[in-house]
């Protein structure tokens, strides 16, 4: 990814936030979908004891959390997150992970559908306050059951 990043920037100089995971969270698992040398979609995987999406939060044992896809623009409506997102499910359950989760905003409608296809379900809704250099965490449970990422498989 970093050989490709390098390449990249200088051709346009601009790449989304998503290819940079590896760099300011410390992720080590990506997952990419080519079509021939051009990146058409990257979703990376925090593992156990990575920092998780949320802050000062880590992956507990044995779970994993889907975070960071990005499908680039003229890629999208193809269904490659779901066909990443499948092999992602595979692999880690092989690796003896057991709780798959992600958070997702609820507007981001074609990730919402191809996390629900592959069986996750929506459990809480979780904002994030920024105010002045910190930020809070509340979750929001629709269902009166407590708290818990926003989807799990």
């Amino acid at each position: 990814m970093k050989v490709w990043r390098s390449e990249r920037i200088g051709c346009d100089g601009w790449l989304p936030l998503e290819c940079f995971l590896d760099s300011y969270a410390g992720l080590e698992l990506v997952y990419t979908v080519w079509n021939g040398s051009e990146l058409a979609h990257l979703c990376w995987v925090a593992r156990q004891g990575q920092k998780t999406s949320l802050p000062r939060i880590q992956v507990p044992q044995g779970e994993a959390e889907v975070r960071g896809a990005y499908t680039f623009p003229r890629y999208r409506n193809r269904g490659l997150f779901r066909i990443a997102l499948a092999r992602i499910l595979n692999d880690l359950a092989q690796e003896g992970v057991q709780r798959v989760f992600a958070h997702v905003r609820p507007e981001n409608t074609p990730s919402m559908k191809a996390f629900c296809q592959l069986g996750f379900e929506p459990r809480a809704v979780c904002e994030v306050v920024c105010r002045l250099g910190w930020r809070r965490v509340r979750f929001r449970d629709p269902h009166g059951q407590g708290l818990s990422p926003a989807l799990v498989c």
